[in-house]
């Protein structure tokens, strides 16, 4: 169980250990994986966290759109999950 009794204005650190993981599994969602990821990162929260982008072999840009907050945000990773074309096996990566 996570104990949240830190105050809701406390904002944490980037550079931080993550306490949170959030997985996003995609495949070509290089159309909404930008807003996605931008209202993670707004997130005002006590605890640090990571985002976990999980490409399940998108033939669009994702990959590209993802790198680009990959470069400006140290919360954001990209892995990859191109083995097996299912949400489930993506998840499992995650």
């Amino acid at each position: 169980m996570i104990d949240d009794s830190s105050t809701p204005n406390d904002t944490c650190d980037r550079d931080s250990e993550p306490q949170l993981s959030v997985i996003l599994c995609t495949l070509n969602g290089g159309a909404t994986i930008g807003d996605q990821l931008e209202a993670l990162l707004a997130q005002d929260t006590a605890r640090p966290f990571e985002v976990l982008v999980i490409d399940n072999g998108s033939t669009d840009d994702t990959a590209e759109r993802v790198g680009a907050f990959t470069a400006r945000d140290s919360r954001v990773r990209l892995e990859t999950a191109h083995e097996r074309h299912n949400l489930s096996y993506a998840r499992n990566v995650g």
